[in-house]
């Protein structure tokens, strides 16, 4: 928090992957512009690999500081030092965060609606269960051991390409089709889960 010239706003700031310690630089940037910061861990503290679930693997309170709690509980004790230590309640309250951290923002929208007066989700990762599954099948496909080659790759987009050409809301003589995102993959991209490759 800023010791003088605060600008009467408190600015809640994201993780990314899977959380596990503060990021200091996000707050940083915003502390020079007179914003009261505050960011969590998650709730999963201590990982030695951001990217690596494990640890929440059979700790459910640990998956629901992960999920929503953290970030609401974050924000009501930030809300409670900034009066305690300005004496007075924050003007306005936004979020800011990308991947993960926009992930944090949707839920705070969706369930803590009146925490923040304005929220900016950037790329928010919120359906890991699907991106997870799309991300393990990519790595197993273009990287494992069962690897396909770029040419297999396009023989696979051209029949999807054939056989949902039309189907997809699209024009039959369209030379793509949209993926499950309404995402245009064109020739030569991979179809993978409508992501494109």
């Amino acid at each position: 928090m800023p010791y003088s010239g605060w600008n009467g706003r408190f600015l809640g700031t994201g993780n990314f992957n899977l959380g596990g310690h503060i990021v200091y630089d996000g707050m940083g940037f915003f502390l020079t512009l007179n914003y009261a910061v505050a960011n969590t861990d998650l709730g999963t503290s201590p990982l030695t690999n951001p990217l690596d679930g494990r640890p929440l693997t059979g700790h459910p309170e640990k998956q629901i500081d992960f999920a929503t709690r953290s970030t609401h509980l974050l924000t009501a004790r930030a809300k409670q030092i900034i009066k305690a230590f300005y004496r007075e309640r924050p003007k306005y309250s936004y979020f800011f965060a990308c991947s993960t951290g926009g992930g944090q923002g949707v839920h705070e929208a969706l369930q803590f609606p009146g925490d923040y007066d304005g929220i900016v989700a950037r790329a928010p990762q919120i359906n890991w269960t699907h991106n997870s599954a799309g991300n393990t099948w990519n790595l197993q496909a273009f990287d494992g051991p069962a690897s396909i080659t770029a040419a297999q790759a396009t023989a696979i987009t051209a029949a999807v390409v054939n056989q949902c050409a039309g189907k997809d809301g699209g024009v039959s003589s369209d030379k793509f089709s949209d993926g499950p995102a309404g995402l245009p993959l064109g020739p030569g991209r991979a179809a993978v889960h409508g992501q494109e490759r």
